[in-house]
């Protein structure tokens, strides 16, 4: 059998971790702040981002990995708010009747 070309292999490793990425997102987000309607997934996701070395370098050692995502929890908790609208409330406003 051939060896896959490294353009193709590089692809492959790059879809790889997109979809690893994207699962960390989904897993930290129904952990940490799904019952809120009122945080941003698109500032989750830039938080995730910033965390991915410090995940990856993590995850050998078990202790080290709950502490890096004990840390993307409170930060996830604490920054990723959707900002509160007057003349265009968002949607999570309305369905609250938040004014």
């Amino acid at each position: 059998m051939a060896q896959p070309q490294p353009l193709a292999r590089a692809k492959h490793c790059f879809a790889l971790a997109k979809l690893i990425g994207v699962v960390i997102l989904h897993w930290v987000c129904l952990t940490s702040f799904w019952e809120r309607p009122n945080r941003s997934l698109f500032k989750a996701a830039r938080a995730v981002q910033k965390y991915a070395v410090a995940l990856a370098l993590a995850l050998p050692d078990r202790e080290a990995l709950v502490s890096v995502l004990t840390r993307l929890r409170s930060c996830l908790i604490a920054t990723c708010r959707l900002n509160r609208r007057k003349k265009h409330p968002s949607t999570y406003q309305l369905l609250l009747d938040v004014p």
